[in-house]
């Protein structure tokens, strides 16, 4: 039981201060991620049940003080039909919220525009931008992140100094291809990396092997986080492709823990060095270090 009201209830949880109104789904940002509107909550007066669809965690229930104590005395029967009934109701929610969340990412995806200017933080990174790439004002990159069906299910942000998902994006499972000519069904590898500059840096150096003989055919698959990539693995697994699966992490435990069931490798460097940080920092020097690097995994 809980004494704590709706609005306590949010701010305990995703440290905002809001007030929803009753039935119906309200989007809002955690206070860890102020830009991405991922989170979703529905309030029905005496009970309410939120989300995040970023974290993809399972729904939090919050019920007043008097619903709270009128399911105390229930009757074990009445206690079972109480919460089936509760559970069919959240599920009714979550798939509102998600035609919902597909909804504002397709008509946002398609107002978008080509890319016609050159974008500060790619061109500190040294990588350029992919042909399927958008733009949202002057600078600003958007990255499609797709399902397994091809389907844009979120997009990526990228300014100068910021990146986030923009609201209503649906991360687990989702991907970025870096495409090298092949399906993946027919690649021979395929390596795996959490951000867009990792996987980009990646995907240049692995084509500087392939110039001289020490690369077949592959693609690089951008998980967009670390907390992703255990889920982008289980996938790949599932559709039992012919290709090994490498893992290129970030110098760092939740880089190395995310792919530690395949085989995976690190660039040297301080704490949470990553292939984008070896690439500026010396191409040539990174791409020796990668062909090392990949003796031990390939």
């Amino acid at each position: 039981m809980s004494n704590l009201t709706l609005s306590e209830f949010i701010f305990e949880n995703y440290g905002v201060n809001i007030n929803p109104p009753i039935n119906k789904v309200t989007r809002f940002a955690a206070a860890d991620k102020p830009r991405s509107k991922s989170c979703w909550v529905r309030n029905f007066g005496q009970m309410a049940v939120m989300s995040n669809w970023r974290t993809n965690e399972k729904p939090l229930v919050w019920r007043s003080e008097q619903t709270s104590n009128h399911i105390s005395k229930m009757s074990q029967f009445d206690r079972k039909r109480y919460f089936a009934e509760l559970n069919a109701e959240i599920a009714r929610t979550e798939a509102e919220a998600a035609i919902e969340r597909q909804a504002y990412i397709t008509e946002y995806w398609a107002e978008l525009s080509p890319i016609t200017s050159q974008n500060a933080y790619f061109m500190r990174k040294k990588i350029g931008h992919q042909p399927d790439f958008k733009q949202d004002g002057t600078n600003t990159y958007a990255a499609p992140m797709y399902n397994w069906t091809g389907k844009v299910v979120g997009v990526q942000l990228y300014t100068d100094k910021f990146k986030w998902f923009c609201k209503g994006s649906a991360p687990k499972e989702a991907f970025y291809p870096i495409r090298n000519g092949v399906p993946l069904k027919e690649c021979e590898y395929i390596f795996l990396a959490e951000g867009m500059a990792t996987g980009l840096s990646l995907n240049i150096m692995l084509n500087m092997l392939k110039t001289i003989g020490r690369m077949s055919t592959w693609q690089t698959l951008v998980c967009f986080s670390a907390q992703n990539v255990p889920n982008v693995i289980a996938k790949l697994q599932s559709l039992k492709f012919k290709a090994k699966i490498i893992g290129c992490a970030d110098n760092d435990a939740a880089g190395t823990t995310a792919m530690i069931n395949i085989p995976h490798f690190v660039f040297d460097g301080s704490e949470g060095w990553d292939a984008s940080d070896a690439y500026m920092d010396n191409a040539g020097n990174a791409v020796n270090e990668l062909a090392l690097k990949l003796k031990d995994v390939l």
